[in-house]
């Protein structure tokens, strides 16, 4: 199979399956999808907020008809009795009393989001107005937003396979891995309305841009194409600036190194694309200030979330600086990353020897690449790979160096999560915009791992099978962690 067929088959694989997880899932996601939904039904409106509001009318209305129990709470709750049925299917007599009950909870609650970044609300607010001019309503409109992001999900693997074809076109385990796993990566923030679901695709085009050879002939359309799609990064989630500020700083660090007759180029495309993306960043900043006299736009969040910001003296005596802290959040990291932090029945939406394999896998292949690095660490660098590497390394880095801050930094107060007891932010959603760079450094580094073996069995292995059968796996087992869904009475096929 050639290589662009490969891809395509990757593109229909992944399109597909963000389109029947999407609509396998009922409404409404217990990671804040209300919130989200609701602030891209504001933002359809025309009403861009500017501090905290309560939830919109329509966003009541629509949790209590379409919203299922199910993420939070199994049939068992409920005793002997029949769990609550979707609203569509009660009698007319009895609708109005179940939508009373089930919107009760959501009347004049606070949307937390309210004051974040524009960019993925206005454009999910933008597609929703596309599916209401279709004339698709309820329901079915709900979903619809949902689906927007087959796109993204089609695109992150696109954008995927040109930089694996471009950059490690005689390595098979990240040429063709990359395509193949990106189809099947299981991070379940593309299945909901949620403003990571942007993250992947915009900072995976601004990674490609910042390692190509581009800049080699059109440095200034390379750099404002980079800091467009950075600043779009940026302004759908602020967890993307560390990211981003990781990949700017370690490319800039390489090209000044490099001191060869492409260094100008170099230097220009990415000082344009810290500019552009620096100057969207402060002047959401100082709409945050003039709004709500916080330029971050965090602070109103953070107080209707229950955090506070800790005494310094306080911050050397969290557990993450433990062994066994330190652990814990590597642990609850990875798995997250991968898989995503959706419940279902009150528990994690996932496969027990899944999240083994995914925190093993991780640790030893990271880990592999990172020794044979230092094993030839006084040998000539392999170029653009190894430049590659360590810019998406370094973005990665960033990322998780963000939710290790925000965990020492905070008094969670009540909240749930984080909460006082365990005060880590291990939502790997979070840093979903480091999806690509990951992918690249976890297949080098199960490339590096099957050239340690020995010569026999080393050469009766062939990496794109091995990363063949990796994604079957995890394609299985999220099909077999999510069986449950798949019945919901709540979900899109179940719709009227």
């Amino acid at each position: 199979m050639s290589y662009p067929v490969l891809t395509l088959v990757c593109c229909i694989i992944a399109g597909l399956r963000v389109f029947i997880f999407s609509a396998a899932l009922p409404f409404f996601n217990p990671i804040d999808e209300p919130e989200h939904y609701d602030m891209v039904l504001k933002y359809a409106s025309g009403n861009i907020p500017r501090r905290i509001e309560t939830l919109e009318p329509e966003t009541v209305l629509a949790v209590s008809r379409f919203g299922s129990w199910e993420y939070m709470r199994a049939p068992s709750f409920f005793g002997g009795s029949i769990p609550p049925q979707p609203f569509w299917t009660l009698p007319q007599e009895k609708r109005e009393a179940a939508m009373k009950a089930r919107g009760s909870s959501f009347q004049g609650m606070a949307n937390r989001y309210s004051t974040q970044p524009p960019a993925y609300y206005a454009i999910a607010a933008g597609w929703m107005r596309i599916g209401s001019a279709w004339g698709l309503s309820g329901g079915r409109l709900l979903y619809w937003i949902r689906f927007m992001n087959i796109i993204p999900g089609v695109l992150v693997v696109l954008l995927g396979a040109l930089l694996a074809g471009i950059i490690f076109p005689k390595d098979r385990a990240v040429g063709i891995g990359t395509p193949m796993l990106l189809a099947v990566f299981p991070q379940d923030v593309q299945y909901a309305i949620n403003s990571d679901g942007l993250s992947a695709v915009l900072m995976g085009g601004m990674f490609l841009l910042l390692t190509s050879q581009r800049w080699k002939n059109s440095p200034i359309s390379t750099g404002l194409l980079a800091g467009f799609l950075g600043m779009l990064a940026a302004l759908s989630k602020q967890s993307n600036i560390p990211i981003l500020a990781g990949m700017i700083i370690a490319a800039l660090i390489l090209a000044v190194k490099s001191r060869n007759r492409a260094t100008r180029k170099t230097l220009t495309a990415i000082g344009l694309a810290a500019a552009i993306a620096g100057i969207g960043i402060a002047g959401w900043s100082a709409k945050s200030l003039l709004d709500a006299g916080d330029p971050t736009g965090m602070q109103a969040k953070w107080q209707a979330s229950g955090w506070s910001i800790k005494p310094l003296t306080q911050i050397p005596f969290h557990p993450v600086f433990s062994v066994s802290g330190a652990w814990f959040f590597a642990d609850k990291l990875i798995r997250t990353f991968w898989r995503g932090d959706t419940v279902w029945h009150g528990a994690f939406l996932a496969a027990p020897d899944a999240d083994l394999f995914y925190v093993g896998t991780t640790l030893l292949f990271l880990a592999v690449l990172l020794f044979s690095y230092w094993l030839r660490r006084n040998t000539p660098a392999s170029g653009r790979e190894h430049a590659v590497l360590q810019i998406g390394a370094s973005g990665l880095a960033g990322g998780i160096l963000f939710l290790g801050a925000v965990s020492v930094m905070f008094d969670f107060g009540n909240s749930v999560y984080p909460s006082a007891e365990l005060p880590y932010l291990f939502s790997g959603r979070l840093i979903s915009g480091a999806i690509i760079p990951f992918v690249l450094l976890y297949l080098r580094g199960m490339g590096a791992s099957i050239s340690l073996l020995p010569k026999k069995l080393r050469a009766r292995i062939d990496p794109a099978w091995c990363t063949a059968i990796t994604c079957l796996y995890i394609m299985l087992s999220e099909i077999r962690a999510s069986l449950g869904a798949f019945s919901s009475g709540y979900n899109w096929f179940h719709l009227p």
